[in-house]
């Protein structure tokens, strides 16, 4: 099963958080622009995550992940809700669209089962 960020089949400019299993892709949720997996990464072997970096990250040992960090950017259905452009935060990197729409992040870290702190 993958995860991605596709265009609505209804309509085209409406981006989609789509899952594919066996080649086939089904739309899951409508108005997820954006999606960030970050991997926990326990560099000191206490196994708790000492930092969260990207799977393209030179080096990264995925021995050494004990958790994933997943966040989600959803906007609304209409351009032009807000009086003006809102800026919005992932990962600390700040931006501030054009199109005037309401946007929210969801962020969630999920402990990878028995990696983090099992020697408890």
């Amino acid at each position: 099963m993958t995860y991605s960020i596709g265009n609505s089949a209804l309509d085209p400019n409406v981006p989609v958080l789509v899952r594919t299993e066996f080649g086939v892709a089904q739309e899951l949720v409508e108005g997820v622009e954006r999606m960030e997996i970050l991997y926990g990464i326990d560099d000191d072997n206490d196994e708790f995550p000492n930092q969260y970096v990207d799977a393209n990250e030179p080096g990264i040992d995925f021995e050494d992940v004990v958790s994933i960090r997943v966040t989600l950017l959803v906007q609304s259905d209409a351009a032009f809700v807000t009086e003006a452009p809102q800026p919005y935060s992932i990962n600390g990197v700040q931006t501030t669209p054009a199109d005037r729409r309401l946007r929210q992040v969801f962020s969630s870290t999920i402990a990878l089962r028995n990696r983090i702190g099992s020697s408890l």
